[in-house]
């Protein structure tokens, strides 16, 4: 028999992008999905357009929370499955997506996370970049890069050992580094594909984003001097990078920016 895989949606205010999102989850060729959807109370049509999709919902929680880290822990503790996949209310997971990863467990019993890519992409979804996925380094622990959260696909044993912490966005940056000292196992896979529009907290909030990470990297271990030094390079790079987009269109901007293949420009 298949094992069942829990696929967590987190949501708010999330009506123009969540209905795709569904969908994605809904028409996976891998069948045997418990989908679970957390909404943090949405004051505008998001409910509306969840319970249009009720009967093929096996949860649904509509509820004021504490934030993401909150709603992400919620999920966690009402699934089933024996992998979990959370997928953003803005973002869409490839047709094969699960399945290809339930045959990548199944054929890889040490892995313990499945790193993939991450198609970015515009307001027609079309793909501007592929943030290639890969398993963490040195680099990796500085920056994530390559790290791509919203890939992971994850047996449920690592989430009982590893919740998330109280960050306001980098939960997912601290809860990386907390499972790569612990010792698990990431595997790469390119056919782990998710699409994933520009923007979200950590985008909307970049130099919050920064300041929250360098706290998470200190409190993970890294001494305050590198940290600080980091912390630094990734203000001074943004701002370059933005005063670089006043002149020069973005897209062609991530021809520059490494580990990264640009397409469809």
């Amino acid at each position: 028999m298949q094992p069942i895989v829990s696929v967590i949606t987190i949501s708010l205010n999330s009506e123009n992008t969540i209905e795709n999102t569904i969908k994605s989850v809904l028409n996976q060729t891998y069948k045997n999905i418990e989908y679970i959807v957390i909404d943090g109370g949405s004051v505008d049509n998001t409910i509306r357009v969840i319970n249009k999709y009720s009967h093929a919902i096996a949860k649904i929680i509509s509820e004021k929370d504490k934030g993401i880290y909150d709603a992400f822990n919620k999920g966690l503790n009402i699934s089933a499955g024996e992998y979990i996949q959370f997928v953003n209310s803005d973002d869409i997971l490839d047709r094969e997506k699960i399945a290809n990863c339930v045959h990548y467990m199944q054929r890889n019993p040490h892995t313990d996370i499945i790193n993939g890519d991450l198609n970015m992409i515009n307001s027609s979804g079309e793909t501007y970049e592929i943030i290639k996925g890969k398993k963490p380094d040195f680099w990796t622990k500085l920056e994530m890069t390559g790290m791509n959260h919203p890939t992971y696909f994850v047996r449920t044993s690592v989430y009982n050992d590893h919740k998330f912490n109280m960050f306001r966005i980098g939960m997912d940056f601290d809860w990386t580094l907390r499972v790569i000292a612990s010792g698990h196992k990431f595997g790469y896979l390119a056919s782990n594909r998710v699409f994933m529009k520009y923007g979200g907290k950590s985008a909307n909030d970049v130099f919050e984003t920064m300041k929250e990470e360098y706290i998470i990297s200190i409190i993970n271990g890294m001494s305050r001097p590198i940290a600080l030094a980091f912390y630094y390079f990734q203000i001074i790079k943004k701002i370059v990078f933005n005063q670089m987009s006043r002149f020069i269109p973005i897209r062609w901007l991530y021809i520059f920016k490494r580990n990264k293949k640009h397409i469809n420009l």
